[in-house]
Formats: structure tokens, sequence, C-alpha cells
């Protein structure tokens, strides 16, 4: 009503700012995004990532001579000039400038280059600082504001099974002491950490155990990073960016699902309704796992006579709607296969070329039948029928799959069948 009224009214502001009407309450969140799709195998390879630059920017690394190379183990180099430009693209440098401004250029870049403190190369430093406090979100599933107000004095470990507790102080500033928990793996590189970070920023200089560095437009003291260099480094990689809210979401289900609610919200300090509330929505890995988890207590996969797989021990039990004069379900002929509902397809891309292929062996047997006067149709006509309905099924079932089909469809018109049928057709031609 507000939006009719307002224009109509010529006024500016809605005509609901002016009422005793209160504002319409925020959208709720969507149970389900595509970008909640990130699997715990994309979790990892992102860790994989922030591990990776954490070893190779060493001390010495980061000192060394500029442009500093990152080789990633997937084969991409990551190179970082520490703010200095490329000399191809600095006008004195090829000659396009006096004499004396190439020489003023080229002294200024030799002593930046020879400085390897943080003012020099604090792109390198804050990038692994990003790199260790993902890390340490991941690990300890703490808070972002709560990490980044951590200081790094009187850190305290204490064994216990296969974790660590672990005690530290929030920085100087603010006071207090905090507890948490982490793998026993990860305090190796807790540790080496510190001491990398002792090198560029000594503890009588920033006590905090995350320290930024920022030559100018410092941001307020409580405002967290929003790990610009390691998004623009993903970016680069193709790689997914997750962050510390998805970090801790994944940690949270990663204990859901190896466990149990109860552990997932001991691991959270939080209750088994707070869990639910707050971290329990429809989640991709979630309901992956819990699916394969159905499918391997309940029904035992064994290779059937035709493609896809079976989920009896028991034998063969026909489908309600199965035609009549078409071979039963019988564990051995792959016709009967189509008509029992144990039968079950694969996600594969070998399926759908052996579904595809089978498809066009029926075809074949049908083109040999020669149809007597006023006499029912063959019983291939309804497999084929059958078999054609599940590769539609399946090639509408997600893009990939209708991929899969396509391909499969092309190498059967060029004669490359499916090794299972190959020789069956070549018979009949």
């Amino acid at each position: 009503m507000s939006r009719t009224f307002t224009p109509a009214l010529g006024m500016e502001r809605p005509i609901v700012r002016f009422t005793r009407l209160p504002a319409l309450a925020a959208n709720a969140r969507a149970p389900y995004k595509k970008s909640d799709a990130i699997s715990f195998g994309e979790a990892s390879n992102f860790g994989g990532f922030l591990i990776q630059i954490c070893d190779q920017l060493t001390v010495e690394k980061v000192r060394s001579a500029i442009p500093v190379q990152i080789e990633l183990d997937s084969g991409h180099t990551l190179t970082e000039w520490c703010k200095l430009k490329p000399p191809e693209n600095v006008k004195a440098l090829q000659g396009l400038t006096s004499v004396g401004s190439r020489n003023v250029v080229t002294r200024d870049r030799k002593l930046w280059e020879e400085d390897g403190t943080v003012r020099t190369r604090y792109t390198l430093v804050n990038l692994r600082i990003e790199c260790e406090l993902l890390i340490f979100l991941s690990q300890t599933g703490m808070n972002l504001a709560q990490a980044h107000s951590l200081g790094r004095t009187h850190f305290r470990y204490q064994s216990a099974d296969s974790d660590i507790h672990v005690s530290a102080q929030y920085k100087a500033r603010r006071g207090g002491d905090v507890k948490f928990t982490v793998f026993k793996e990860y305090k190796k590189i807790l540790q080496r950490y510190l001491e990398w970070l002792d090198e560029f920023v000594p503890i009588d200089q920033d006590d905090r155990l995350f320290p930024f560095y920022y030559p100018s437009a410092i941001p307020a003291e409580h405002s967290p990073p929003n790990f610009s260099s390691v998004r623009i480094k993903c970016k680069k990689v193709g790689l997914p960016f997750v962050g510390p809210q998805k970090l801790r979401s994944l940690r949270v289900n990663w204990f859901r699902v190896r466990s149990s609610d109860a552990v997932a919200a001991e691991v959270a300090q939080h209750t088994e309704r707070t869990l639910r509330d707050v971290y329990v929505r429809p989640s991709h890995p979630v309901a992956a796992s819990e699916i394969n988890r159905f499918h391997a207590e309940g029904e035992a996969s064994r290779s059937p006579p035709a493609a896809g797989d079976c989920a009896s021990n028991d034998g063969s039990s026909p489908i309600a709607s199965m035609p009549e004069g078409v071979t039963t379900p019988d564990c051995l002929n792959a016709a009967g296969c189509m008509f029992c509902k144990y039968h079950r397809d694969v996600s594969s891309f070998d399926y759908a070329w052996s579904l595809v292929t089978y498809q066009q062996l029926k075809r074949a047997e049908l083109a040999t039948h020669i149809q007597a006067p006023n006499r029912p149709p063959p019983p291939v006509e309804a497999i084929l029928v059958r078999v054609s309905q599940k590769v539609t099924a399946f090639a509408e079932s997600s893009a990939v799959r209708g991929q899969w089909i396509e391909e499969s469809r092309e190498r059967v018109t060029e004669r490359n069948y499916h090794p299972f049928w190959a020789a069956s057709i070549e018979m009949l031609n």
C-alpha cells in the first residue's frame, strides 16, 4: 500500500514512515543456499591451500629478493612484489625519464628490497597471518572477534588423550584468560607460527596473537580483518574461499556427521537445543552423509546382470506395474532387472554409457523382429520402453547426468559401444 500511495501523493519518503505501523520483519534466512553446498572435501582443500602458503612463507622466504614466489602443489605460482611495481611497468627504468630520475628510482627500489622488515614485507606478513588465523579458527571453533583479541603471552599446553588444552590470555589492553582445545597435530603449527611471528613483530612492540600491519588507514582496534589477501589468492587459483562463519559451521557439522549431536554441542560449547536452532540447517554435506549411511545400513549393494546395482540380498521382486509377457526378474536375465524394484541407478558415466548401449541393443533386437498379424507386441518392445524411461529419468535428474547421457548417445552413434554389450550388438548387425 505504501509503495502505491507514496508516488501518487508526490511524497519523497514512504508514507508508512509517518504512521505508527511497525516495520516489516526482515526476511528470514533461507534454510538452504547454494553457497552452503561447500563440502568437507572442498574445505579440506582450502585448509591445505592455507597450510601450503604458511609452509612457503618462512622467515628466509619473506626476506628474500623481490618478487617472492609462492609455489603451490597444484602447480600455481603466486607472485608478490611487496608493493613494488615490476621493472617493465616503471617508466624511469625504461629510459622514458632523465638519468637523474632513473638513478633515484633505482636507489629507492634497492633500499626497499634490502629492507626485510615488516615495513616493506607487510603484504607477505599479513598474508601469512590471515592464513594462520583461518587455520586457528578452524581448529578451535572460536569466534573471529575472540581470536582477533587474543594476546600471545602465557601460552600453556596440557595433553588430554588426542587433544591439547591450551590456556592463553587476551591482549594486555583487555586482559583476562581464555581456554580452548585443539588437536595435538595443531600444536606444532601454532608453535611454529609464534616463533615466526617473533621475527617480524616482537611481542614488546605488539602483544596480539594476530597483529596485522597497516602502513596507513589503520582500522579500529576492534575491527576484525576481512581476509582480502586470502580471497584474492583463492580467486587466482580457482579455489572457493571459506570464511570464519562457514569454517565454524563446517567444524560443528563435521563432529555431528562423525559422532552425535551431543558431542558436536560439547565441542561448540552450546546446548543441544542451541546447536539445533543455530547450526543445524539443511546442509548438503550432512544430507549426503546421512543418505550414504542410510543406503549402507539398509541396502547391501551387489552387481546385477544388467547395468546398475542391486539392493537385495534375498532375490528379486517385480515392480507393481510390470507388463505382461516380459521376463520376470530372476537375477539372471538383464531384462528382468529393468522391472525389479531392487534395481538401482548408479551416478557415473560408465553406468550412463552402459544403459544407453543396452537401449541400442534392444532397438536392434526389435528391428530384427517380424510382427505377425493379430499378435500382441513382442516383449522386447515393453523392455525398450522401460529402458528409455530410465534413460530419460537419469538424464533429467541433473545437468551432469544429462551430459553423460548425451556423450553416451554420441558414442553409440559412432558405434563405440559399452564393452559389456558390444559383442551382443555386433552379433545382431
